[in-house]
């Protein structure tokens, strides 16, 4: 009697935790593609706008979609690689690895967690919340970025926001631009992307 009750507990833990991390109506093909698609997406995006003005581009967009579809530790995959494999292409070094862990984490699994179980999602909400998950990638990775290059973590932080009249600092806010852009894709396309996408992912549309 214990045995089966302890096994039943230990069966119970395991779909939760397996719905959790996936949503449970997606085949293994489908999640697997759509990480591998959404990281190249993210890949071509960086190579591709590289050139652009700094930071106004929909990377950290895709990987809080990401996460809200796919879940938490899908989402956390598509940011990490989305920065290591980009880096490859465009210059990697020390700062590669941290850089790639501050994307994946608040973008990528705590957008999952936050967003993936649920049906309906609000733009505004979406916005608000996405602004503050790309404000802790960008003071994050700055803050490791003068922690390795040894300057200022202050001037790092206020470069971000504040760029104007610093020496040395370009005067173009790319903290704000990254978050204000991100927010933007989410409040115009956020609900409407993820509804699609979970249409695409759902095992009733047959694959193409």
């Amino acid at each position: 009697m214990a045995t089966k009750r302890t096994r039943s507990v230990s069966e119970v833990e395991s779909v939760q935790t397996k719905n959790l991390l996936s949503f449970p109506s997606y085949n293994r093909t489908r999640y697997l593609g759509f990480i591998a698609t959404f990281t190249a997406l993210n890949v071509i995006f960086r190579i591709g706008l590289e050139g652009g003005p700094p930071n106004m581009n929909p990377v950290p967009f895709l990987i809080i979609i990401s996460g809200i579809v796919i879940g938490p530790v899908g989402g956390f995959i598509v940011g990490f690689f989305s920065m290591v494999v980009g880096d490859v292409f465009l210059g990697a070094g020390v700062w590669t690895i941290p850089d790639a862990l501050c994307m994946a984490i608040p973008c990528g699994l705590i957008a999952g967690l936050l967003w993936h179980r649920r049906e309906k999602l609000q733009a505004w909400h979406l916005a608000i919340v996405g602004f503050i998950l790309v404000a802790i990638f960008d003071i994050s990775s700055s803050l490791i970025g003068a922690s390795l290059f040894n300057y200022s973590w202050w001037l790092a932080i206020l470069g971000l926001y504040f760029p104007f009249g610093i020496a040395g600092y370009s005067p173009w806010p790319f903290g704000f631009v990254d978050e204000a852009t991100t927010a933007i894709l989410l409040w115009l396309l956020g609900p409407r992307l993820v509804g699609r996408i979970r249409r695409l992912l759902s095992p009733n549309v047959s694959a193409l």
